[in-house]
């Protein structure tokens, strides 16, 4: 529903119930019996459901500018968990490979809540912006009924999207387009590791019943992008350049056990990545 308060300002409310099918591997994955048969545990999993509530408020304070604010809330249930799991992780709202083949079952829980701040300037005079900021929380329940964070609970989030188009040659007909995107946000949650376990096993060993209280480093990453585009009567070709990550962080993904130093040592994510690309268009 949508409350048009006048042309510069709207009131906005939304409520759903939706269901979601998992990734297909979940459902096909096959698990190796003691016998040396095979079966397949998750075919006849069912779909995890959602309800969804939306409160929103739109501000159109100039021209092309818009200022946008939303709280929300979401419910899920039936989402598949492992029953009787002793680490308390396996629930398909923290995977992030969507593959698993341990025996799941409908019995889970989860909860993602909280407020979003938009900033929004339209394609208008070659140029656009946009700013994004979130405030939230992500959490889920096994068969215990035990509430806990997932493993995508950072807290925060802040986006940053602006580009401009130049107007080039003889009769301004080309464009030589700029973007930049910067991503802020809290780290994944990680399940520390047992120092000492893991120095005597050599070998990572996992403190379970503390999964996810840990946080990894801030995520941060800026990538920039150039293009120059000339346009024909019938056709035009591009050739652009995209940069990611273009300061080159080295963004904490996980801690991991390592035998040769015998220390935590930290995984990252990747680095700089420039990508050139050149394509005709009819």
């Amino acid at each position: 529903m949508k409350w048009d308060i006048n042309k510069m300002h709207q009131i906005s409310l939304g409520a759903g119930l939706h269901s979601k099918v998992e990734p297909v591997s979940i459902y096909l994955a096959e698990q190796a019996l003691d016998n040396g048969n095979t079966i397949i545990p998750n075919k006849d999993l069912d779909l995890t459901k959602a309800t969804h509530m939306v409160l929103g408020y739109n501000w159109n304070f100039a021209k092309n500018f818009r200022l946008k604010a939303e709280v929300y809330y979401q419910y899920l249930y039936d989402v598949p968990v492992k029953p009787g799991d002793t680490t308390n992780v396996i629930n398909v709202l923290n995977f992030s490979s969507g593959f698993t083949n341990e025996k799941l079952v409908n019995k889970g829980t989860g909860r993602n809540y909280g407020a979003e701040l938009t900033l929004q300037k339209f394609f208008s005079n070659n140029w656009y912006l946009l700013v994004t900021a979130s405030l939230f929380e992500s959490k889920y329940t096994m068969t215990d009924n035990i509430e806990r964070d997932t493993r995508f609970n950072s807290k925060y989030i802040g986006n940053f999207v602006g580009g401009k188009e130049f107007l080039v040659g003889k009769n301004k007909q080309n464009i030589i387009g700029t973007n930049i995107r910067t991503i802020w946000r809290g780290g994944y949650r990680t399940i520390p590791l047992n120092v000492d376990e893991s120095n005597e096993q050599n070998k990572d060993v996992r403190m379970y019943d503390k999964a996810f209280e840990d946080k990894a480093p801030d995520y941060f990453r800026i990538d920039v992008g150039i293009s120059y585009r000339i346009n024909k009567p019938r056709w035009a070709w591009v050739l652009s350049l995209d940069i990611q990550n273009v300061t080159n962080r080295s963004n904490v993904w996980d801690q991991y056990y390592s035998p040769e130093t015998k220390k935590i040592e930290q995984s990252y994510l990747v680095g700089l990545v420039p990508i050139l690309n050149y394509r005709i268009e009819f």
